[in-house]
């Protein structure tokens, strides 16, 4: 979200960053669920391996937890409404 190696931000430049991150979180929560659903068959790490590939980023062995976490969570389509 904010990472420690930008320059200190101020007022809506920080609210504008906060909003596209929860967008960011959203999104891959979309995904995540989207390829579940869509491939029921697939074990946690095949089910990694598609999310990332679908997210456009590299096989990274340490998402597993996030994913698993988006799916616990599947009842709440949308993350940012209670």
């Amino acid at each position: 979200m904010c990472s420690s190696w930008l320059d200190p931000m101020y007022a809506e430049s920080i609210y504008e960053m906060m909003d596209e991150a929860l967008a960011h979180v959203q999104h891959i929560h979309e995904v995540v669920l989207r390829t579940a659903a869509t491939n029921p068959a697939l074990d946690a790490k095949a089910l990694c391996k598609r999310v990332l590939k679908d997210l456009g980023q590299p096989e990274i062995p340490n998402v597993l937890r996030s994913i698993r976490a988006h799916l616990l969570l599947r009842q709440h389509r949308n993350l940012l409404q209670p």
